[in-house]
């Protein structure tokens, strides 16, 4: 996800955008800046928001990579020794075929090191070839910043969901009646308030993370937190370098805090935004999935407006080639985002088990009983055989007599 974060952090040097008419939900989100503990932020989002599940350490891609590498090292070295005993020709040749194939492994890692992102997006590419689950991921995440984006009023200037490299490319802040918000406008029309420096990285903080929380909300994992968060990191490295130039230790362990906070902050903002507009996210997912322009993603946004006011919303639905991007499994439906229902149904799965758990120990404790109950008088009868038969005729006695009753045969 990019943005143009000259722009934000200088929004008197953008160019004015033409004004549009008022959307529904464009930059509609009231952001206020506040300091959030992460005990905070868990308990917000129902212990969501943790640190193991925003994919903040890259565990992904390194385990992507790794593998990817050990499939290298296992396939050059198989198809080396192949070379070497099938590959017709001089010796020479088979040799430098072979040692090719056997070194291809550290190329890749050479090509790594020096071009980390070219990798990555070779890694990526892969991944989206054989994985519809990831095809999914991806989509979703860029959606989360796209929708986000549009809520805190950074609208899209263009993105890609469905190629190699992913992005959503945000321009300068704009009001919800699509005016840039510069300091020229906001002295000429009274009501307009200029967007400093510091609100703009609020917004592209609440932007950057909301790809990570779209992802959690759909998988109950993130795995593409890290490209996210080092953007953000980079942004508040500038707006740091446009403001105090103090090198203090104690300011500088403030400022650590504060960035710290800010993206504690920014998460819990992406949560409330994302999670109160999920039926907006699904159709903007769907319009997103079939490529459509930025103008009917955003059209797709406000689809629910737009049909209240008699007007059919675009054409918004993937082709039948995304069907398994846009499964059930993944997808915001009957108002509950994926992550609340798989909690529901472990949640009634757990009740299931105990209630089954309980019955089998009611079942063992009856039949323990029954079993004490038999072994009692099974050593009653074994330790005195000539009581066990008085009790024996003297309840056949008394089954004769109560039959004599019920027939009304008097006694004699």
């Amino acid at each position: 996800m990019r943005c143009a974060l000259l722009l934000l952090l200088a929004p008197s040097a953008g160019s004015e955008m033409a004004l549009r008419p008022r959307a529904a939900l464009r930059a509609s989100a009231k952001l206020s800046y506040q300091r959030v503990s992460e005990l905070e932020a868990r308990l917000y989002s129902r212990q969501l928001l943790r640190y193991s599940n925003l994919g903040l350490d890259g565990e992904s891609d390194a385990k992507a990579i790794s593998a990817v590498t050990s499939a290298l090292v296992f396939g050059g070295a198989t198809s080396g020794a192949l070379v070497v005993q099938e590959l017709p020709g001089p010796d020479i040749v088979r040799w430098c075929v072979s040692a090719l194939l056997i070194c291809s492994p550290y190329a890749f890692l050479s090509l790594g090191l020096t071009t980390p992102g070219l990798v990555q997006r070779a890694v990526s590419a892969g991944r989206r070839l054989i994985s519809p689950a990831y095809r999914a991921r991806m989509l979703r995440h860029e959606a989360g910043h796209f929708l986000a984006g549009y809520l805190v009023g950074l609208p899209v200037t263009r993105y890609s969901a469905n190629a190699a490299l992913s992005a959503v490319e945000c321009g300068p802040p704009v009001r919800a009646d699509g005016g840039v918000p510069d300091g020229t406008r906001a002295r000429s029309q009274p009501g307009a308030a200029d967007v400093s420096a510091e609100d703009a990285l609020n917004r592209l903080a609440v932007v950057s993370l909301a790809g990570i929380v779209a992802e959690c909300l759909c998988f109950g994992q993130a795995e593409g937190g890290l490209a996210d968060l080092s953007q953000l990191h980079a942004a508040q490295l500038r707006a740091r370098a446009l403001g105090s130039t103090d090198d203090d230790d104690a300011v500088q362990r403030e400022r650590g805090e504060d960035e710290r906070n800010r993206v504690r902050w920014a998460a819990v903002q992406a949560y409330a935004l994302l999670h109160g507009n999920g039926a907006a996210f699904e159709r903007l997912v769907r319009a997103m999935g079939a490529d459509l322009a930025v103008r009917d993603c955003e059209a797709a946004i406000d689809g629910e407006r737009e049909r209240e006011r008699g007007r059919a919303p675009p054409a918004a639905f993937a082709p039948a080639a995304l069907a398994e991007e846009l499964a059930e499994p993944w997808a915001y439906a009957n108002g509950q985002w994926p992550v609340e229902r798989r909690a529901k149904a472990s949640a009634r799965a757990h009740k299931s088990e105990a209630r089954s758990v309980a019955g089998s120990a009611d079942d063992a404790t009856a039949a323990a009983a029954l079993n004490a109950a038999v072994r009692r008088a099974r050593d009653v009868v074994t330790r005195d055989p000539q009581l066990s038969a008085a009790v024996v005729a003297m309840i056949g006695a008394v089954s004769l007599v109560a039959e004599a009753v019920a027939k009304g045969t008097p006694l004699t």
